[in-house]
């Protein structure tokens, strides 16, 4: 069979993701720990992998040039349930989202400039009273994240980023 699903060209590279030991390559179809494009709708990649002989869904989003963030769906080996559209559909809203940053790429000014505030959550509810805040630093390809913790909300923290 002849597939002709390729990723963006500004995506390859080397990409560091938490948990994997070792950098991620995305090259022309391939993502060195998912496998190989079969096909693509827009956002939503039909992904082969042919050690573990299954087929699994992947919703790319690129955040910034340097950020790819996606969610994707089991990798299924049962040939009646491999097509895009029902492996996508299986992706449920709260799946996990991950996250993967480019290796050796060089800074970008940050957008914004001054002091923030912001809420977050760690899946137990968002912590917004007191309000975090988030600084542009110094450096002006960095900034300083701060986590207020919240005394009704499981898992908030105080701490700094």
């Amino acid at each position: 069979m002849f597939y002709t699903c390729v990723f963006p060209k500004r995506w390859s590279g080397s990409w560091f993701q938490k948990g994997s030991p070792d950098p991620i390559r995305v090259y022309n179809g391939t993502i060195s720990t998912k496998g190989t494009c079969r096909e693509n709708d827009r956002d939503k990649f039909l992904i082969e992998n042919t050690m573990e002989k299954c087929f699994r869904c992947v919703v790319l989003h690129e955040k910034h040039i340097n950020v790819l963030q996606y969610k994707e769906s089991h990798c299924s080996s049962d040939p009646q349930y491999q097509s895009l559209d029902s492996l996508c559909a299986d992706i449920n809203g709260d799946a996990l989202l991950y996250s993967m940053f480019r290796f050796n790429t060089s800074a970008v000014p940050c957008p914004f400039k001054g002091s923030f505030a912001f809420s977050y959550s760690r899946g137990h509810g968002d912590c917004d009273n007191p309000p975090s805040t988030v600084d542009s630093c110094t450096d002006d390809s960095r900034l300083l994240l701060r986590f207020q913790a919240c005394a009704d909300v499981l898992g908030s923290e105080s701490r700094s980023e």
